[in-house]
């Protein structure tokens, strides 16, 4: 008969056993992302005929195309052979395409891709996102950027992606866009009164930079026809931590440790700080949200409103389940999350 001692010390390197295999499980899964699959791919490509730069363990192409970006000057001058800009803001492009024709397979870390310059097949490639069936965005794609941006029908796959889809569509149709006149209108007033006085003040000629002023009148666009002009201080807040989490996410995408699977779960400086931010920008989105909600329950308001969001909160079911496949109140957080990002993407002052 076993004593107690030979008892506990079994079930010790019982439970070590079962430890190790599932750290060793694991290991293969994360070896298979981000080593096998990638060479796999490379060696289908081959065999059709694609090309491109080889592949770097962990790390892809990206050192190699950052580093052309860089060199290259910030502001690229438009009277020269850079009339556009995508030695800077798409390095990979300009870099591996004369190199390797109008088909080429790079790595933007471990996530493989596969570029195409030729109209028929993005042709095809473009139907089969549209059916939702045959082409999808990559994990890698969704899983970094719905972290700041929600998971609303921009990120979203499959049946889901055509649910939420299509209950947004109406909101775009000729119809609902013709209602946006006037919030259109009041959007740009603003700016063209500012226009309009500083001609009058420089008499009646002036040479003026509008950038900026259009961002302005985009995001208030925006704005007004999406979450309404209450909305402007929330959004305001909503930028500037998106700026910070964003100066965050850069900093720390410049580190190859960035990109080792599971190192942004690690409690790292860094990433606390990542994570408050990205609560307080969740936080902002809910009083959007709830307070729109609120007002109606309350009998403050008859309706949701006719804009984006009173559309979403009319669509949306009880539940908030964000797996689930009905539009719901996950699917207006999500979907309000990204709009207030391009709102003030654009709104940049």
């Amino acid at each position: 008969m076993a004593t107690a001692s030979e008892v506990r010390n079994a079930v010790l390197v019982l439970a070590l056993t079962l430890a190790a295999s599932a750290v060793f499980v694991k290991l293969l899964a994360i070896l298979r992302t981000v080593l096998w699959e990638p060479l796999r791919l490379k060696r289908v490509m081959q065999r059709q005929g694609v090309g491109g730069p080889p592949f770097r363990f962990l790390v892809g192409n990206l050192p190699e195309a950052v580093a052309y970006g860089q060199s290259f000057p910030e502001a690229l001058p438009l009277d020269d052979d850079f009339s556009d800009f995508s030695p800077t803001v798409t390095p990979q492009y300009s870099l591996y395409f004369p190199k390797y024709g109008k088909r080429f397979l790079y790595w933007w870390g471990f996530d493989t891709r596969l570029v195409v310059r030729e109209p028929e097949m993005v042709k095809k490639v473009l139907e089969g996102v549209k059916t939702g069936g045959d082409f999808e965005r990559s994990f890698f794609e969704t899983s970094l950027t719905s972290a700041f941006a929600g998971k609303g029908v921009h990120f979203l796959h499959g049946k889901k992606w055509a649910i939420e889809r299509q209950t947004l569509n109406p909101f775009f149709n000729q119809e609902a866009l013709k209602g946006m006149i006037e919030a259109m209108v009041n959007a740009a007033a603003s700016e063209i009164h500012k226009w309009e006085q500083m001609v009058a003040h420089a008499g009646g000629s002036l040479d003026y930079g509008v950038e900026t002023d259009v961002h302005s009148i985009s995001g208030k666009v925006i704005s007004y026809t999406a979450f309404g002009s209450d909305s402007h201080e929330t959004g305001k807040q909503h930028y500037e931590l998106q700026i910070q989490y964003l100066e965050v996410l850069y900093a720390a995408c410049r580190g190859l440790t960035f990109w080792i699977p599971g190192y942004r779960r690690l409690p790292t400086k860094r990433n606390k700080l990542m994570a408050e931010l990205d609560a307080k920008i969740n936080g902002l989105v809910h009083i959007l949200v709830d307070t729109r909600r609120d007002a109606v329950k309350q009998k403050q308001m008859s309706s949701y409103w006719d804009d984006l969001l009173g559309s979403m909160l009319a669509a949306a079911s009880d539940g908030d389940d964000d797996a689930a496949l009905e539009f719901n109140l996950a699917s207006v957080f999500n979907n309000a999350k990204f709009t207030l990002l391009v709102r003030k993407a654009l709104h940049k002052h």
